[in-house]
């Protein structure tokens, strides 16, 4: 069965008398990708107590399901890297880029994204392998910094709260640094269990360092692809039990530490692979895409099925 997606743009309070005049419609085979159409003067009106038709939404507003965190992007060194030299060269063309990713005011003809997703230390994305502490054998993390962070990060970061204010950060390592793990290198291996202590203490430190920016962290995750140990570029294996008991440990330091908000996930990796999954955990997709062609919605339905997302 193929299906089209329309997307209504409305505030859901109060349903009865509310009225939709911004639509976004998505078709099956791709003529039209999330094309924009404004109603006005007519738009489509909410009512309660009408007879069914051939198109009748009805809402329920006591009925909740799905409680969505919101939706975006990855700004990893390289993407954080193109959009400064754009914004260097064109910087009319930058701000449109960003309002168009990351406006949500009332009306505006953007991506909307709410949620941006932050490396600690280098990714597969990045033009050298680093870490937030490099200096080997450093347990008590005294040498703790960000100064390898290339600074269009943080341009480009700052630029993107101007216009998303409340932008929600979840921030993850795709590697500990090298000296803690048995590769002794960002790139593959694991994570020594000496240091298990000392990591969660370096995931701490590494909340601290945004807020110490200004930026408030939503979410963390121990790992990027835990089950992923690459050669080539940061990666590290992380099984779920080693997890578990990092993250008990994280836990605890987050909460005595003042960031007892900041969410912790368990599992950041691919969407079709159960063995890392907890029952009636919350669900967040990241890296989510599909191929043409591929059954995007039967490789991802049983995670839908676990509940919240």
């Amino acid at each position: 069965m193929r299906y089209t997606l329309i997307l209504l743009g409305s505030t859901l309070l109060g349903v009865s008398g509310q009225q939709i005049y911004d639509v976004f419609t998505t078709t099956w085979d791709k003529s039209s990708l999330l094309t924009y159409k404004n109603l006005s003067p007519n738009p489509i009106n909410f009512q309660s107590g009408v007879a069914a038709g051939d198109a009748v939404i009805n809402l329920t507003a006591g009925t909740v399901y799905q409680t969505m965190d919101g939706f975006g992007a990855t700004l990893t060194d390289s993407s954080a890297q193109l959009m400064y030299n754009l914004k260097n060269a064109a910087s009319q063309r930058y701000w449109d880029l960003l309002g168009y990713l990351f406006d949500i005011g009332d009306g505006k003809q953007s991506a909307g994204f709410s949620t941006l997703r932050v490396p600690i230390g280098a990714s597969d994305f990045s033009a050298s392998a680093y870490s937030w502490d490099d200096t080997s054998g450093d347990t008590s993390l005294s040498q703790f910094n960000t100064n390898s962070v290339p600074s269009a990060v943080w341009t480009v970061l700052a630029d993107i709260k101007s216009i998303q204010p409340s932008i929600k950060l979840y921030i993850l390592p795709w590697s500990p640094p090298g000296w803690m793990k048995d590769s002794g290198t960002m790139k593959g291996g694991s994570l020594k269990s000496q240091y298990f202590t000392t990591y969660a203490n370096y995931l701490l430190k590494s909340v601290q360092a945004f807020t110490s920016k200004g930026y408030s962290v939503y979410a963390l995750s121990l790992q990027n692809e835990p089950l992923n140990s690459n050669p080539t570029y940061p990666t590290a294996y992380l099984t779920s039990a080693n997890a578990a008991t990092i993250g008990q440990t994280l836990r605890g330091l987050l909460n005595s530490n003042g960031l007892s908000s900041v969410k912790l996930i368990g599992y950041e990796h691919n969407w079709d692979n159960t063995g890392y999954a907890f029952p009636n955990a919350e669900v967040h997709f990241t890296e989510c895409s599909g191929t043409n062609g591929s059954d995007w919605w039967g490789d991802i339905k049983w995670q839908a099925d676990l509940g919240p997302a």
